[in-house]
């Protein structure tokens, strides 16, 4: 009689995770959505895909990628994941503060301004290094 032992044991949601990520891809002749999570086994990366349904189950879905790194649980990614897919607005409302944030405008706005700085107060950028240099 032959014993059989397996390869990998069984994905636990108490474990930590280094991603979660999910996608379509053509399995058996359909479109299927895939979630994988990759945890480490034996100082090896080890990604446990899982076919959650039809591609069509999940229309506005759109790939999802969650890094974990090793700071969260399977199940806390899951989590994430199931809450990004159901949107509750949080898509959304990243979108809406993205196209009102005026990070990279105030970026360029205060290059600007040192320029401005630099060219209208010579003498007193001229005082100031003098000054540091001589303490």
């Amino acid at each position: 009689m032959a014993i059989i032992v397996p390869t990998a044991f069984p994905l636990r949601k108490s474990e930590y995770a280094y991603y979660l990520k999910e996608y379509n891809e053509f399995s058996g002749g359909r479109l299927m959505r895939m979630q994988s999570v990759a945890v480490v086994r034996d100082d090896k990366l080890v990604e446990f895909p899982q076919a959650l349904g039809p591609a069509s189950n999940f229309k506005d879905a759109e790939e999802i990628f969650i890094f974990g790194g090793f700071a969260e649980t399977v199940d806390a990614l899951m989590d994430y994941a199931m809450a990004l897919r159901e949107d509750n607005g949080l898509t959304t409302a990243l979108q809406e503060h993205g196209d009102s944030s005026t990070l990279i405008q105030d970026y360029a706005d205060s290059i600007e301004m040192r320029r401005h700085l630099g060219k209208t107060h010579q003498r007193t950028l001229r005082n100031l290094k003098a000054n540091r240099s001589n303490l």
